[in-house]
C-alpha cells in the first residue's frame, strides 16, 4: 500500500476594522493504492482487485477572538478501478464533512466553557469509543451538540448527543442516521445518546477541528 499526502494552510489576519475576526482555510489530500490477491480465501467471484482511491477535503474557519467560531469543511472522495462492491464510504460527490457553530467564554480561576453545534468530527483517546474513520476513504462525523468545560491544561470534561453521519454517494446529500429496531429502543431506555468524557492529566486529543 502507497499513501500520498498533501497539506496547505493560508491564513489571512484580520484588520482592527474587522473587529478581530479572522479566516482560516486549510486542505488536506490523500491518495492511495490498494491491491489484494486471493480475496475471499479464493472462493469469492473475484479473486484479485485493484483499486486507487483519492480523498480531498477543504476546511474554512471565521473566529472573532477565542469566544466564537464558524467552520465549514468540505470533502469530496472518489475510487477507480475497483472490481468489488462500493461501500459508502468509499466515494462521496462533494458534501460537508464539517458546519458547525462554536461559542466560548472565560470563566473565573481560568475555567473555560465551550458549545459547539452542528455537523463535527469526533474523537477520543485511541478512538475505539468515538473515532473519524480514517481508513476509509470518507471520513466519519456526527451531527452534534456539544458541552465541554475545561479547566487549565490538565482537566476537561466534554458532555455530548450525536448522531452519525450516513454518507451517501450524490453532492450534499449526507443525512444523520436513523435508528430503527433494536438501537432505537436502547436510545429511548437511555433517554439520549448521551456522551461524557473526564480527562486528567495532558489531554491526548480534543474534538476534530
Amino acid at each position: 500500500m502507497m499513501i500520498a499526502r498533501a497539506a496547505f494552510t493560508c491564513l489571512l489576519a484580520s484588520s482592527a476594522h474587522a473587529q478581530d475576526w479572522s479566516l482560516s482555510l486549510e486542505g488536506h489530500a490523500r491518495t492511495m493504492y490498494e491491491g489484494y490477491r486471493g480475496l475471499d480465501f479464493g472462493l469469492g467471484p473475484i479473486d484479485a482487485d485493484d483499486w486507487v482511491h483519492q480523498r480531498v477535503q477543504l476546511m474554512a474557519t471565521a473566529d472573532r477572538g477565542e469566544a466564537l467560531r464558524f467552520a465549514a469543511e468540505f470533502t469530496w472522495g472518489r475510487m477507480w478501478g475497483k472490481e468489488s462492491p462500493l461501500a459508502p464510504p468509499d466515494q462521496d460527490d462533494p458534501d460537508f464533512l464539517q458546519l458547525y457553530v462554536q461559542g466560548g467564554i472565560d470563566l473565573a480561576d481560568g475555567d473555560r466553557i465551550e458549545l459547539r453545534a452542528g455537523r463535527q468530527t469526533l474523537y477520543y483517546g485511541s478512538g475505539r469509543l468515538l473515532a473519524a474513520r480514517e481508513g476509509a476513504n470518507q471520513r466519519l462525523s456526527h451531527d452534534a451538540l456539544l458541552l465541554s468545560w475545561q479547566r487549565g491544561e490538565e482537566t476537561r470534561v466534554d458532555a455530548f448527543i450525536a448522531s452519525p453521519v450516513q454518507v451517501r454517494p450524490d453532492a450534499f446529500d449526507n443525512v444523520l442516521t436513523r435508528l430503527r429496531g433494536p438501537a432505537l429502543e436502547r436510545l429511548r431506555r437511555h433517554a439520549a445518546a448521551l456522551g461524557a468524557r473526564l480527562s486528567r492529566g495532558p489531554l491526548l486529543h480534543r474534538p476534530a477541528g
